[in-house]
């Protein structure tokens, strides 16, 4: 999941996005989001 985390995380920064502008563009929250990042958990 880590692995995924990080690709998520990559792209969310090559956009230049913060967690809270990439979730409202995912229809996630920024805590999910930083979740995946972080390899806590997976997108629903």
């Amino acid at each position: 999941m880590k692995t995924f985390g990080a690709f998520v995380q990559g792209l969310r920064e090559h956009a230049g996005l913060s967690r809270e502008e990439f979730g409202a563009r995912v229809h996630l929250s920024k805590h999910t989001v930083a979740s995946i990042e972080l390899g806590r958990r997976l997108a629903d």
